[in-house]
């Protein structure tokens, strides 16, 4: 869509992959000064923003808006997967510890599988419910000119997918406004054994 390589494309992901990664390792000191509530909703905000500027990118859109759209992306999902999870880990006591955390990484991968199948199906209505014949080639020949065949109908498509993760995100803002306020340390399920 850019008119870029496929490497360019891979150094996109990293970009969104580095201050993820960066801002979860930062997890346990961001948890000491702010709440699971105030992280939650402060990575929604950031996905939201970066779901907001990839809705306008289209065959004009700089590298460098794109990169900060990853960066705010990768931010936002860094401060927000991680002290979830621990959140639900300090929700329980001990002895339902692995409950949690499994129930939390089930959820995140069903949720991954329907927003796939959601945002697919989005993707491919811009080419009226059908793979277009120069997205096939592509995969074979890998070739970018076919691309270019259906730069409008892939804008399109991508714009569709992006509004659908800005609704998302809103939606998360206000699932965490659900979390209770107050800080981790005052949340956190005192140990007490299961009779």
């Amino acid at each position: 869509l850019l008119d870029r390589d496929m490497q360019t494309g891979g150094l996109m992901l990293t970009v969104m992959m580095l201050p993820w990664m960066a801002a979860s390792g930062a997890t346990r000191s961001l948890l000491a000064r702010f709440s699971y509530r105030g992280l939650a909703t402060t990575g929604m905000l950031f996905c939201a923003g970066a779901y907001g500027l990839l809705t306008r990118v289209g065959p004009e859109t700089t590298l460098g808006r794109v990169a900060g759209a990853m960066l705010l992306l990768g931010t936002g999902l860094g401060i927000t997967v991680a002290p979830l999870l621990i959140g639900a880990q300090n929700a329980v006591p001990k002895e339902r510890l692995g409950a949690a955390t499994s129930l939390t990484q089930f959820t995140r991968s069903m949720g991954a599988g329907l927003g796939l199948a959601v945002m697919g199906s989005l993707f491919i209505a811009a080419f009226g419910g059908k793979e277009p014949e120069a997205l096939a080639r592509f995969r074979e020949t890998m070739d970018p000119a076919v691309i270019k065949a259906v730069r409008s109908e892939l804008t399109t498509a991508l714009r569709h997918v992006f509004t659908a993760g800005l609704v998302v995100a809103g939606l998360g803002v206000l699932f965490a406004l659900a979390i209770p306020k107050g800080r981790a340390a005052d949340l956190k399920v005192q140990d007490k054994s299961i009779r």
